[in-house]
């Protein structure tokens, strides 16, 4: 029987790229967005939808945060709500923030699509974050839809003008995040449309990501070098290009191999070299054998991408679709 006290809505802290060792809260069902990017690590959205809901319990999942940052405090630098989806979609995400202020004064940031701040009830809910990171991949509706796949209510404008309004209120950290992909944002016209939007809402910083895991489409490629320079050009000195995690995963609390390899593929799809630094407190073999258990019981499987293979959630689902 497994321990009735593992975690369910909490992970970590992983090493972020960006945040240094970062506890994340995940309030939602797994792949339930208002997008279905291209890109996504995590593959294709399994319940789309642009309705806010009580997917969980607050209380629930109140009470885990509590116990990890009991046994996990020194080695947190920030707590990071960011979904399996949209974060934004939590409907008591205000009440999330406000509980998590009057626990610990460990920062906090919040990772998000930035498409519901259009909502004046949503801009209110998460002012009080230090750090917010929307991304914004292509600034018209057409690249829009093709790169993000967004809700059939969702406008580009809008979610531009909302960002803009929110951060003219925001007393904190406003990062915007670009995912690069070749042949669709990486080129002169979707670039300086970037920046005028860029321009509108202020950020204190832009950064430029790339995706350097399985995309949810198999033909999704990074940009180039001459890419990234390009978009470090047009985009201004605020630019800053966001490189590969450092760090081992914490797996406080957690004991069984193929429980840990879970939590952390749910998130993070690996190579198997990955893993086995992650997890270095098992045995490579032990690793090895732990991965071929989950993949004969179906809790695990194996993506190729970029020449490499990667171990992922079995939940994930990855497509072919043509550009």
């Amino acid at each position: 029987m497994k321990d009735k006290k593992e975690f369910r809505f909490v992970y970590g802290p992983v090493p972020s790229r960006r945040l240094g060792r970062s506890l994340g809260i995940d309030p939602l069902p797994f792949k339930t967005c208002n997008y279905n990017c291209i890109y996504c690590q995590l593959g294709h959205t399994r319940t789309m939808t642009n309705e806010r809901s009580e997917f969980f319990p607050l209380n629930e999942i109140m009470d885990e945060v509590k116990r990890a940052i009991t046994l996990k405090s020194q080695n947190i630098d920030f707590i990071t709500i960011v979904g399996s989806g949209e974060p934004l979609l939590y409907s008591r995400l205000g009440e999330l923030i406000r509980s998590i202020r009057d626990i610990t004064d460990k920062p906090l940031a919040l990772i998000t699509n930035g498409s519901l701040l259009y909502r004046d009830d949503v801009r209110d809910e998460v002012l009080d974050v230090d750090v917010i990171i929307p991304s914004l991949d292509a600034a018209n509706q057409e690249l829009f839809k093709r790169i993000n796949r967004p809700h059939k209510d969702l406008r580009i404008d809008r979610i531009i003008e909302g960002m803009a309004e929110f951060r003219r209120r925001f007393k904190g950290q406003m990062w915007i995040e670009v995912m690069l992909l070749d042949g669709l944002n990486d080129t002169e016209k979707p670039l300086l449309e970037l920046r005028d939007a860029i321009e509108l809402i202020r950020p204190q910083k832009v950064q430029i990501n790339l995706p350097i895991r399985p995309p949810a489409e198999e033909w999704v490629k990074p940009a180039s070098s001459e890419g990234v320079m390009r978009a470090k050009a047009i985009l201004g000195r605020a630019v800053e290009l966001i490189g590969p995690q450092i760090g081992d995963f914490d797996l406080t609390g957690v004991s069984d191999i193929t429980d840990a390899i879970v939590e952390i593929i749910k998130r993070h799809p690996m190579n198997e070299k990955e893993l086995i630094k992650t997890l270095k407190k098992f045995a490579p073999m032990d690793v090895r054998n732990a991965l071929e258990k989950l993949e004969r019981e179906g809790r695990a499987r194996k993506i190729e991408y970029s020449g490499m293979t990667f171990w992922t959630y079995v939940k994930s689902r990855y497509g072919r679709k043509s550009r």
